[in-house]
């Protein structure tokens, strides 16, 4: 299988780093949730190091990539999914549930 890529800008990574906060209250009582809760959890640190990384140095139009395993996209859209419906309503909600459609569609 080959990795996912997904590119966004530094306004898309904001918006889906926003989607984590959901992440510390889900609680993992089967064996199959512990494992993706731990796969995600190594999600978030990814995305949220990226978002560090180019905090100082973003340039307004730019557009960036991350590369994900498959099981790592799998597993990240399922979480997104959840997210979106625990989410407010607003552009973070927008984006997580378009970069969920991406992968979902790379998954294919």
């Amino acid at each position: 299988m080959t990795d996912i890529v997904l590119t966004y800008n530094y306004r898309q990574l904001e918006a889906l780093n926003c989607s984590w906060e959901l992440l510390d209250s889900l609680n993992a009582l089967t064996p199959q949730d512990k494992a993706m809760l731990s796969c995600v959890r190594d999600l978030k640190i990814k995305f949220q190091n990226k978002q560090n990384t180019l905090q100082y140095k973003f340039q307004p139009g730019s557009t960036y990539k991350i590369t994900l395993k498959t099981h790592e996209a799998y597993l990240l859209e399922l979480y997104w999914r959840v997210a979106f419906k625990a989410m407010p309503l607003g552009y973070e909600r927008v984006i997580v549930n378009t970069f969920a459609d991406k992968l979902n569609r790379k998954l294919a």
